[in-house]
């Protein structure tokens, strides 16, 4: 993840979703660096994507039987006399596996990452590199698209109740569709003017 100017029209999109969520939390852009508390660094980036085959087999099966048929038999009884006898024979289903199919398909996936550094503002130095961190959120996702702007608002949405806290483990969310903190970080963009 490099470094970006705040006039990219990206990172106007996706700093949109953070001052969001970081003013959910009760944090407040300020205008002068001088009254803030705290600088906030966010970064962002996508991976090269990675190749893989994925592989599928299940057995084929073919039923034999279930039917019925008649016969007819003809004997001669005692008295000599030919007597016509109809008997039902009835063939029960068997299943035989008969083969296997087998599915591969090769695939491409990327990793989607986001981070929010937090330092004291006071203390903050001009490259940050010095300045320790007050708290730290590191997200990432891994899908088939390697287009940031689909996946962003979901790690926004993700860092949105960790703000500022320690979580103590790396955790694994699930953030569905049509969560209303998603809607609500989609809906923050204009119908125009968004990069293409």
């Amino acid at each position: 993840m490099s470094e970006t100017s705040e006039n990219d029209l990206y990172f106007q999109e996706f700093s949109r979703y953070f001052h969001y969520i970081l003013t959910n939390n009760g944090f407040k852009k300020v205008d002068e660096p001088s009254q803030a508390d705290f600088r906030i660094m966010l970064s962002y980036g996508v991976s090269d994507g990675r190749t893989g085959i994925y592989s599928h087999s299940w057995p084929i099966y073919e039923t034999i039987g279930g039917y019925s048929y008649t016969i007819t038999e003809t004997s001669t009884d005692a008295n000599g006399k030919q007597v016509t006898i109809k008997k039902k024979i009835h063939v029960p289903a068997q299943t035989y596996r008969v083969g296997t199919e087998l599915e591969t398909r090769s695939y491409t996936v990327y990793s989607h990452a986001a981070k929010l550094i937090a330092y004291n503002a006071s203390e903050t130095t001009e490259t940050t590199s010095q300045s320790i961190p007050i708290w730290s959120i590191s997200l990432q996702n891994i899908n088939e698209s390697n287009d940031l702007r689909t996946t962003i608002p979901y790690l926004a949405a993700a860092a949105s109740d960790y703000i500022g806290k320690n979580s103590g483990r790396q955790l694994s969310l699930k953030i569905d569709m049509d969560s209303s903190i998603v809607k609500e970080l989609k809906n923050l963009m204009p119908a125009t003017g968004s990069p293409e």
